[in-house]
């Protein structure tokens, strides 16, 4: 009986599920929002490894005379 009165709500839209359910744009927007997320997490990684690389080639590279304050 329980798991018919859940069922049925999620049927009626109730609760993230049963609105998910419903309304296919939420799904959508979560699915944007998901990757939106990964795509963010991967330009940090990008940004963080280039800025390492370039911190990596200025000491191989030694000071230069523009560096000098």
């Amino acid at each position: 009986e329980d798991l018919r009165r859940v069922v049925a709500d999620m049927r009626s839209g109730k609760g993230t599920v049963g609105a998910m359910l419903v309304d296919p744009s939420l799904y959508d927007d979560l699915k944007s929002v998901v990757g939106n997320v990964e795509r963010s997490a991967v330009l940090k990684a990008l940004v963080r490894y280039s800025i390492g690389s370039e911190d990596k080639r200025k000491t191989a590279e030694g000071p230069r005379a523009t560096d000098k304050k």
